[in-house]
């Protein structure tokens, strides 16, 4: 029923809300494919509206077109000179896909651009340092790894403290094995 009164609403008075109420009503319902349609429908009436692209931006985001959604962002950025939550939008789907420095870049232009938002953005150069070190972390633990492959163990015990990586827990089958037998004996003596 909601539906139809939507539906009803845009063909009687075709404006930006009405379009907009429309397609997010498909939004919500993860009908992303008619959202994006009715979207595009009301972008031909009304190409300068940047709620609608906004909206066009979030329907992608959701349907993980991560591309499309953050070109849209971008775009809207350069028309609008700086719509804070394009601005957000972009940061988050950076952070999504990785380029955290990208990240870190579009977040300070952001706390210059909207002080408001200080505590958000903060939370999100958090979030990305921490992504950061945890990435630095894995690349770490792979480097450990292939010099213990390659027998270079006091190195690989180099970086596995340089970490803070028991090294311990990230041996091979034969040298695992060899530290529990290790602990048995050392309990039967202690017994």
């Amino acid at each position: 029923m909601h539906q139809d009164n939507l539906k009803q609403k845009l063909i009687e008075h075709p404006s930006v809300e009405n379009f907009f109420n429309y397609a997010d009503f498909f939004r919500r319902l993860a009908q992303y494919k008619k959202a994006l349609e009715i979207t595009f429908d009301g972008l031909n009436e009304f190409p300068l509206s940047v709620k609608l692209k906004l909206l066009k931006a979030q329907i992608y985001f959701e349907m993980s077109d991560l591309s499309n959604s953050l070109e849209t962002y971008q775009r809207i950025v350069e028309y609008t000179q700086n719509n804070p939550h394009a601005i957000k939008a972009i940061a988050q789907i950076q952070i999504e896909q990785k380029k955290f420095s990208e990240a870190k870049n579009t977040l300070k232009k952001l706390k210059e651009e909207d002080r408001e938002d200080d505590a958000w953005v903060e939370r999100m150069l958090n979030k990305i340092n921490v992504s950061s070190q945890d990435i630095s972390k894995i690349h770490s633990k792979t480097l450990a790894k292939l010099y213990q492959q390659q027998g270079f163990n006091q190195e690989a015990k180099s970086v596995y403290e340089e970490i803070g990586v028991d090294h311990k827990h990230d041996l091979g089958k034969v040298e695992k094995l060899k530290i529990c037998l290790q602990r048995i004996q050392e309990r039967r003596r202690s017994l």
